[in-house]
């Protein structure tokens, strides 16, 4: 088709993100509005870890149907990183939009103390109307995921204790889920994090003496 200089001086318009969340544990899943481009070409999907290292973006994929407004990123480390991502719209003269906003993934981090663990993530970037709420998840090995807390939505940083143990079980998965504050369901804006597996570490308690005078009271170590 023939480009007019129209099209070159008018910017296509962007998209914004709808959700960033973890798939199965091990992609990253990344849903869009979809674009009304007359001439439409393509959504490129452009990411970078947040690390605060100066990581710059670089484009992991490209979709080039109107209606499919949704790519699973498998080249991540759901378990190390959290990603950051932006969608691009181009035409079929090659004319792109300009970035609309920036979403990021939940990492989830973990720490093993007796008889309680604590948990931690970056906050869910983002939506325009912010994250109502976020929710702490669990499950023993052969159990499923069940709802275990309610946490704020702070600013900073997201913490979570977990008291509530069952002492038979060593071991309990943890995973994070952030909730919209609006009720828009296409498609639900529910982003979860990365799912962690902690261990509760054995405790070995030693006498510190012993007094072996045949009372039957700490006769023997």
């Amino acid at each position: 088709r023939a480009c007019t200089v129209k099209e070159f001086t008018n910017p296509i318009p962007g998209e914004n993100i709808v959700l960033v969340t973890v798939e199965q544990d091990e992609n990253i899943k990344i849903v869009w509005n979809r674009s009304d481009e007359s001439d439409f070409g393509g959504y490129r999907i452009f990411r970078k870890r947040d690390d605060g290292q100066g990581a710059t973006f670089k484009a992991v994929g490209y979709v080039d149907q109107i209606n499919d407004t949704s790519f699973i990123d498998q080249n991540v480390l759901v378990d190390d990183h959290s990603y950051c991502y932006y969608v691009i719209v181009e035409d079929d003269c090659g004319n792109k939009s300009l970035p609309q906003d920036t979403s990021c993934s939940i990492l989830l981090k973990g720490v093993e103390w007796p008889f309680y663990f604590t948990h931690s993530s970056n906050p869910y970037i983002y939506w325009p109307t912010g994250v109502k709420e976020y929710e702490l998840w669990s499950k023993v090995d052969t159990g499923l995921m069940r709802y275990k807390q309610t946490l704020a939505a702070p600013n900073g940083q997201v913490q979570s204790e977990d008291h509530d143990l069952d002492y038979n079980w060593g071991g309990y998965n943890y995973q994070y889920r952030a909730y919209n504050i609006t009720n828009d369901t296409t498609p639900s804006r529910i982003s979860l994090s990365n799912s962690i597996y902690l261990i509760q570490p054995p405790l070995l308690h030693v006498p510190s003496a012993f007094s072996p005078n045949g009372d039957g009271r700490n006769d023997d170590w």
